[in-house]
């Protein structure tokens, strides 16, 4: 950069917004004279505020200090000391610029590098996630010939010993050992034969082990769900666990349920779980007089349940939740220090037990033994056959089974009339005085409404009172917002019964910011567009009510949409149920307009090009907040493509909504405290 001339700094900070890039004019004493770009995203503070602030109590270091001391260094690295505490690491070029009266000024070109450092991180982890991934390939390798080699030599070392027998057998007739005299012979022959059994029988029993090991093996490698019985998993796993434990004085009591229905899931997972509450037992048993293993399964009608128990000293009530914590454990250290069994533990076994049965919708509890020691229970959901129950019906016949679906549900969500209500109020383009009588009437939502206008990030001078100031001092956007985020995510995605709600309500915000920064660039003659953001928010709700009923049909139907990311063709048997089931929900219990129903029916399928913008908003929408970030080149195209061709929006201008509305996205964490 040329210091000799008059830079133009607004040129130039317009040619740098779209690279969240700030400069920073400043004053040969350091001060600050004028700021470009992105100035309160990075500083957390307007701009005005910051004019004649030293630099220095911006930065961690003192950038101006390195600079004079070495000209020659172009990029220092530093951090952004905001009002929020929040550090965001930059980089930093100083350059000298006139600065008038024959002195000169410095400029500083600041850039956000947070998403750099978490993209080298990515790498990094990428680069160690493949290097292990190389070593377990190789142990793999050994292991499956080290078991191919072992398994050869006992079959070798059996073999010798049937024909062992077979010899002793053709000796006997030829030279009989029951003759007078011949008792010293026929003592060492018996001998020779017990022997020859016990290696034979030795032999079959190693074969057993190492093919159960080979198969265990096999299965943990698995990648795909499928079919698994608890009960041969569970036989199996107590066999290998046997291998390697001390059992001396052990018994096991095993009562398994004649008929348990499949789960559906990986072998590895479930095998974590149960070898982890397995270990624990006996760990819990190491110095009881008393030790009994009792493992048993039954089920329900909505899960298959597994309980084992312990004759160890228990689980003290206060902490049968606190041990699902990670990093706590009640195991005893080598002197003995804490806890309450016999062997140092790590605290991560019970806490990656419930972690992974979270995935699967379903839950681990300890529980006092009346007869001393502890149980822990396991409760797995299985699949119902949702999908071939339902599977051929005709539309009415499929929403009246949906319908009795919905009545039989217990602790079904229930949306306020508070929603539909104050959105006609607002749709209407009514008064002032009708839309604020709207939202008085519901209490939780004025108050939501009148915190967040006093709210630091809107910065009034005065506190707002009422619903009508309120109004106009944010806008009406901004309080239709504001209702329909409030009320949905506290009517539908707040029960803490329910797993993964939490990305789920976090697709759903994502979703419903998307497809109304793209319904923007379509025309709305219909003003159905008009309801992109509250279509958005509310299209998975019959995710929410499907995790309630069904759960394990609920994680076969995301799996099956995972493969296909979420993409149909109209000609697609494929049943979608959340979709129905969420479109009947909403049908029944609210008065939403039918373009809004439709798009939520028909979210995961292709519209035709000539259907319904909401619809294709919505579908565009949903894919590109779960599956296009992630997604390899091909179905990134495919989006693009679809993006060009609905909407008329290129790669870049797709790339500038989804940016918007993830910083929308930050915008309302903040404002509205909701969970992103």
């Amino acid at each position: 950069m040329d210091a000799d001339r008059t830079l133009p700094l607004e040129e130039l900070a317009d040619l740098l917004v779209d690279l969240n890039d700030v400069l920073v004019r400043l004053q040969p004493d350091g001060r600050i004279s004028a700021l470009f770009g992105h100035v309160e995203e990075l500083f957390g503070q307007p701009a005005t505020d910051l004019l004649g602030t030293d630099i220095g109590l911006l930065l961690s270091e003192d950038v101006l200090a390195s600079f004079l001391k070495a000209p020659q260094k172009k990029i220092l690295y530093c951090t952004v000391r905001r009002p929020d505490k929040r550090a965001v690491p930059v980089s930093v070029s100083v350059h000298r610029v006139p600065a008038g009266n024959g002195t000169a000024g410095y400029l500083l070109t600041i850039r956000d590098i947070s998403e750099k450092l978490e993209l080298q991180k990515s790498l990094r982890r990428v680069a160690v996630l493949e290097y292990e991934k190389r070593r377990a390939d190789q142990a793999e390798h050994v292991f499956s010939e080290l078991i191919h080699n072992v398994k050869n030599r006992l079959v070798v070392v059996s073999g010798f010993a049937r024909l062992l027998t077979k010899q002793l057998d053709r000796f006997e007739l030829a030279w009989p050992a029951t003759a007078k005299g011949q008792e010293p012979l026929a003592a060492c022959l018996a001998k020779i034969r017990e022997s020859g059994a016990r290696i034979m029988g030795q032999a079959a029993e190693t074969l057993d082990m190492v093919d159960l090991i080979n198969q265990k093996t096999y299965r943990d490698r698995e990648t795909s769900r499928r079919e698994i019985n608890l009960n041969e998993l569970l036989r199996t796993e107590l066999k290998i666990v046997a291998m390697g434990a001390r059992l001396e004085g052990m018994t096991n009591t095993v009562s398994l349920a004649n008929s348990l229905p499949p789960v559906v899931g990986l072998y590895s997972d479930l095998s974590q779980i149960f070898v982890n509450l397995i270990k624990n037992a006996l760990e819990a048993m190491h110095q009881s007089a008393v030790r009994n293993l009792i493992v048993r399964t039954y089920h329900d009608q909505d899960f298959n349940i597994v309980e084992i128990s312990d004759t160890g000293p228990g689980v003290p009530e206060e902490l049968r939740e606190k041990i699902f914590e990670p990093f706590f454990t009640t195991k005893r250290g080598p002197r003995g220090e804490t806890g309450i069994a016999g062997c140092p533990g790590t605290g991560l076994g019970l806490s990656s037990t419930r972690r992974i049965l979270h995935h699967y919708a379903g839950d681990v509890v300890c529980l006092a033994n009346p007869a001393g020691g502890a149980t822990f229970r396991v409760r797995i959901p299985y699949p119902k056959q949702l999908h071939r129950r339902l599977a051929g019906m005709d539309r009415q016949g499929l929403e009246r089974e949906l319908e009795v679906i919905l009545h039989s549900t217990e602790f079904l969500p229930t949306l306020p009339d508070a929603l539909t209500a104050i959105m006609e109020v607002i749709q209407e383009d009514q008064t002032l005085a009708a839309i604020a009588e709207a939202l008085t009437a519901d209490y939780s939502v004025l108050e939501k409404i009148l915190a967040v206008a006093n709210s630091a990030y809107f910065g009034l001078q005065h506190p707002v009172t009422s619903c009508r100031e309120a109004i106009l001092q944010l806008g009406l956007n901004e309080v239709r917002s504001i209702v329909q985020t409030v009320l949905v995510s506290h009517s539908l995605y707040n029960n803490p019964r329910l797993p993964g709600l939490e990305r789920l309500w976090q697709h759903a915000l994502g979703t419903a910011l998307l497809a109304d920064e793209l319904g923007r660039r379509l025309p709305d003659p219909g003003g159905e567009l008009g309801f992109a953001y509250l279509t958005g928010l509310l299209h998975d709700v019959g995710e929410v009510l499907l995790r309630l009923a069904f759960p394990a049909d609920c994680h076969l139907e995301v799996d099956l949409l995972e493969r296909k990311k979420g993409i149909l063709s109209p000609d697609d048997p494929t049943l979608v149920v959340h979709a129905c089931l969420g479109q009947v929900f909403l049908k029944n219990r609210t008065r939403l307009p039918e373009p809004i129903l439709d798009a939520i029916l028909h979210h995961n399928r292709l519209p035709p090009p000539s259907g319904q913008p909401l619809a294709r908003v919505l579908f565009l929408a949903d894919k590109i907040e779960r599956y296009y970030p992630n997604a390899d080149p091909a179905y990134q195209k495919i989006i693009a493509t679809m993006a060009q061709d609905w909407l008329a929006i290129d790669p870049t201008g797709l790339e500038a909504v989804r940016e918007r509305a993830l910083s929308k996205l930050h915008g309302l964490t903040q404002r509205l405290g909701v969970r992103a």
